[in-house]
């Protein structure tokens, strides 16, 4: 049996896609988003649906040949991987179920080892960049973060980390924690909090827990 077809086989199982569905898998690099995916890249799957799109799923239009009508891919499963690193991040849909799942996978291959803690955060971030895609965006200037809750429920944690190794918990120590630069972090708390850097950290000083 053809190597592809075994994997698109068990891959459907997995999904609960109809063994008898036809699908496909395609790539999508960093470019077709932007300078703020540089370096990531999607690969997608799911089945051909006689649907009108779009819906409320992410979705492939293939065009077809002179007077062939376009094909529509479903996508029931997207994951976004980073450069050649193992850990991606994952995000699962089903007709009944909508969104239902969002994970990173690959950590057993890095388990033990000094890269892990970055890579999941670099898993992490992108899958803040695939939901935002999935959504279809953002305001202008809150760049991955779906609000002030969301964005401090990351933020905050930081802080308090880096204060408790001991360090001054700077804004550029923090952006490099959250794999952004210091002028977006600034961005996104003056937006998304409404205060200054030096607010934020004397907040969360005064808060240690």
């Amino acid at each position: 049996m053809d190597e592809e077809y075994e994997q698109h086989k068990k891959l459907k199982a997995e999904l609960g896609i109809p063994d008898e569905a036809d699908c496909f898998q395609v790539k999508i690099p960093w470019q077709h988003f932007g300078k703020g995916w540089l370096g990531y890249w999607l690969q997608c799957f799911g089945p051909f649906v006689d649907v009108p799109a779009p819906g409320p799923w992410k979705y492939l239009r293939i065009r077809g040949n002179l007077n062939e009508e376009d094909f529509v891919v479903q996508f029931w499963q997207q994951q976004i991987y980073y450069l050649g690193l193992p850990v991606y991040g994952e995000i699962l849909w089903h007709p009944e179920r909508g969104y239902y799942s969002t994970s990173i996978k690959g950590l057993e291959k890095l388990f033990g080892t000094p890269e892990l803690y970055n890579a999941i955060r670099i898993a992490y971030k992108g899958l803040r960049l695939m939901e935002g895609w999935i959504r279809g965006g953002r305001p202008v200037g809150t760049g991955y973060y779906k609000n002030a809750e969301d964005f401090r429920d990351s933020l905050y944690p930081t802080i308090r980390a880096l204060l408790q190794q001991g360090k001054s918990a700077t804004r550029q120590e923090v952006a490099e924690m959250l794999n952004c630069d210091d002028s977006q972090l600034g961005r996104w708390v003056k937006n998304f909090l409404g205060m200054k850097w030096v607010d934020v950290r004397q907040e969360v000083q005064k808060n240690p827990l």
